[in-house]
């Protein structure tokens, strides 16, 4: 998980220069059937390049 934010964080970095935006959302999709929904559901805060970029996983 933590490379799949890693490269989500980058990616989203990219697009935000493009539209001028310091502030952003990543939104990260767990598809294992193996979690419980509660167990995929969580956010976070991230300073990337100093961007803010809520992470969220579902």
């Amino acid at each position: 998980m933590e490379r799949t934010i890693k490269d989500g964080l980058s990616q989203t970095s990219d697009y935000m220069d493009k539209c001028e935006t310091d502030d952003g959302h990543l939104i990260i999709f767990d598809r294992s059937k193996e979690k419980a929904w509660d167990e995929k559901i969580f956010q976070q805060k991230e300073i990337y390049l100093q961007k803010k970029i809520k992470v969220w996983e579902m």
